[in-house]
């Protein structure tokens, strides 16, 4: 790891290493780049966009960019796809998707995992993907008990 990789601990009970926001627990990756698909020829290509900061929260997913500021409320995802080290965000009234992609500026240690060799590895887009399911399903649920 570099001086400017960033490590998130991952534990077996679906905890992952984050920060305190005020009362909101919150999942900050920096060094993302934002892509969007635009038409080349006869087929889409990621474009880069800009590059900054994915904050992902129990209610918003924002990127802050150097150019762009994007806010999605998490109950305006409809679909996530995840790579190996990228995320593509589907939102509500949106035909393109959002590419974020961290590269191997973020690393992951996951911690208790059966059959896992406990070394740190880049950051996989799947863990984030369900990361951002399960704090959407936790509000979606808040409200279904109220």
């Amino acid at each position: 790891m570099s001086g400017s990789d960033q490590l998130i601990t991952i534990t077996q009970s679906g905890r992952i290493g984050y920060f305190k926001m005020g009362t909101e627990n919150v999942l900050s990756l920096s060094g993302v780049e934002l892509y969007e698909l635009r038409m080349a020829k006869i087929h889409e290509e990621p474009t880069k966009i800009d590059e900054g900061n994915l904050n992902i929260s129990s209610k918003n997913l924002t990127f802050a960019g150097n150019s762009n500021t994007i806010s999605l409320a998490l109950s305006n995802i409809v679909r996530v796809q995840p790579y190996e080290n990228a995320i593509d965000i589907y939102a509500k009234g949106r035909k393109k998707a959002y590419k974020f992609v961290w590269g191997e500026n973020v690393n992951m240690k996951l911690v208790g995992f059966p059959g896992d060799d406990g070394k740190i590895k880049p950051l996989s887009g799947s863990i984030v993907a369900q990361f951002i399911i399960n704090e959407r399903n936790k509000v979606s649920n808040l409200f279904k008990s109220k």
